[in-house]
């Protein structure tokens, strides 16, 4: 599939863009998850439900990571390899 040379720029533009957007999304999981930890470890076995947010917490930052590793290698592709992604 050719692809011009404005369209591979566009491309590149909205990649970099969900990148941004991913990397974002996954930093604010990420300090949520560590609070979350911190909480739990200090309120020990007196709440229950803390263990509970952090693992709910815990699992956000993970699919939070998945979708940021997954926009990577499509944007890496797209940049170095020249590869084109799947049209959605």
């Amino acid at each position: 599939m050719a692809h011009s040379g404005s369209s591979k720029q566009q491309l590149e533009d909205l990649w970099r863009e969900r990148l941004v957007e991913v990397i974002r999304r996954y930093r604010i999981a990420k300090v949520e998850s560590d609070k979350a930890a911190m909480e739990s470890r200090n309120e020990g076995l007196q709440e229950p439900d803390g263990q509970f947010t952090y693992r709910q917490a815990l699992h956000v930052e993970t699919t939070a990571l998945a979708a940021y590793k997954r926009v990577l290698e499509i944007f890496n592709d797209l940049i170095l390899d020249k590869k084109f992604p799947p049209a959605a």
